[in-house]
């Protein structure tokens, strides 16, 4: 009978809305990118009125101090977007690496807790396919949070003292040996085989890794925060009256935006390795377990 009832829907309606793609580490390069630009943008619009309405210090003052308060503006709402870009990053994360199973975070914190049996497996060793980075540095930068520390000092350092005349900005060269410290994080120790003792640090590991990582998280947003009141700080010295305009303050602003750009860069970078990460952990779990079960019925 139902085979004619006018409310049954053709099958080419009949479609499961696949699960949608999320790809916030595209969003997060474009944000970097942005203040980049902007602030590039800016620039180029001071050059171009000075060169268009002469270099007199009332248009130098008035072009500066437009661009200053670009700039200010341009940190403000990159922290902005960065602040709520991650926040969203982490909860879809806290979200997405959720193991269960008969050989998984349940399965490997019952085998921990049992003294008898952790005993018994001792001598046992499973062998890995290929040797693998399991992020033993990167966790630990999760746990201690140099990079965002050291770059807050940094910025402290430039609000206090400024560039010193003989030395030489050069933002590539900044956000080079910043990458380079970020992939130090990425490029830990590979191990050939686990036993019951790597185990049980990587599943400690894992169970503070979100934790950790939306601490970090919140580490280098409060560094970008430092980089904004830092921009407030330096600009609160310029006037429009002001009769001529120190060569290195533009300098002062241009390394500022770089630092935040690397912050957000870093973090970036950071938050898309946690799931290769914790996902290598997982499998080591779900290989670990059934192994090490058969090991101890053997004996």
């Amino acid at each position: 009978m139902f085979l004619y009832d006018n409310n049954i829907v053709s099958e080419n309606y009949l479609t499961v809305e696949p699960e949608p793609t999320v790809d916030f580490y595209t969003e997060a390069v474009e944000c970097n990118k942005a203040l980049l630009t902007e602030s590039m943008g800016a620039t180029k619009y001071m050059i171009d009125v000075i060169a268009e309405y002469g270099d007199s210090a009332n248009i130098v003052t008035e072009a500066f101090s437009e661009w200053k308060d670009k700039i200010i503006k341009f940190l403000k709402e990159f922290k902005a977007k960065v602040i709520v870009l991650f926040r969203r990053w982490i909860d879809w994360l806290a979200k997405k690496l959720n193991m269960k199973g008969r050989y998984g975070d349940e399965a490997m914190n019952t085998l921990l807790r049992d003294t008898a049996k952790c005993a018994a497996l001792a001598d046992f060793s499973m062998e890995l396919p290929e040797p693998t980075d399991f992020g033993f540095i990167y966790f630990n930068e999760l746990d201690v949070a140099t990079f965002p520390t050291s770059l807050d000092k940094m910025v402290d350092n430039i609000r206090k003292t400024g560039i010193d005349d003989n030395e030489e900005y050069d933002a590539k060269k900044i956000r080079d040996q910043l990458a380079n410290e970020t992939q130090s994080y990425l490029n830990g120790t590979k191990l050939s085989v686990l036993t019951i003792k790597d185990m049980r640090q990587l599943f400690n590991i894992k169970q503070s890794a979100s934790k950790n990582l939306d601490n970090y998280k919140n580490k280098v947003i409060d560094a970008i925060n430092h980089v904004t009141v830092a921009s407030h700080v330096i600009g609160g010295s310029y006037k429009t009256s002001t009769k001529t305009i120190n060569p290195q303050d533009q300098k002062v602003y241009e390394y500022l935006v770089t630092i935040a750009s690397c912050l957000g860069d870093h973090l970036t970078k950071m938050s898309n390795e946690y799931a290769t990460y914790i996902n290598r952990i997982d499998q080591a779990i779900t290989s670990f377990l059934p192994q090490a079960e058969q090991y101890l019925l053997a004996k």
